[in-house]
């Protein structure tokens, strides 16, 4: 019965914390570059705990312990998320990717871009005027 319990503790903190809601909020609040490596990040960790968790049922932990393992884990993940992530309801783009991000970068983040691309075909100057 136990394991059942665990196991649903299990579902429910990681279905609403770093389940589905990590990867939405990394899009949100990283840069391109970034995003690549947090989805990296991602998968390798879906491989580990797909590579551990048969190994840890057949341990000395028994299934048992290994749900209790992830339910301790989940519930450090939820008070993670719960104290450490910053809400982005009602930001916007600018501010999200800039939550984490060093406040002088995010200053001088249009010129280097204009530096680098011209999407437009226009100037750097007509470019960015358009823009806003």
């Amino acid at each position: 019965m136990a394991i059942l319990v665990f196991l649903c503790v299990f579902i429910i903190l990681y279905g609403t914390t770093t389940g589905p809601l990590l990867w939405v909020y990394t899009v949100e609040t990283c840069c391109d570059v970034a995003v690549g490596v947090c989805i990296f990040e991602l998968w390798a960790t879906v491989v580990v705990l797909l590579l551990i968790s048969q190994p840890l049922m057949n341990s000395a932990l028994q299934p048992q312990g290994v749900f209790f393992l992830f339910a301790f884990f989940s519930l450090l993940d939820t008070l993670y998320a719960y104290f450490i992530i910053k809400e982005t309801k009602g930001l916007n783009d600018k501010e999200k990717k800039s939550l984490y991000g060093p406040e002088e970068m995010m200053n001088i983040m249009p010129e280097v871009a204009a530096k680098w691309r011209d999407l437009s075909g226009q100037g750097d100057v007509d470019f960015f005027k358009s823009v806003k």
